[in-house]
């Protein structure tokens, strides 16, 4: 029982790890990379 319930928990913190991760990364480059965008919009053009 111990074995599963730490398994369990480890998996859970590590998909929370990862959702956190995800969600951190297009935040900030959502937020930290207008260039990118402008240069996507130039090159569009």
């Amino acid at each position: 029982m111990n074995r599963r319930t730490r398994i369990i928990t480890v998996s859970i913190v590590v998909a929370l790890l990862l959702s956190v991760g995800l969600a951190a990364f297009f935040f900030f480059q959502s937020t930290s990379a207008p260039s990118q965008s402008q240069q996507t919009q130039t090159s569009r053009e």
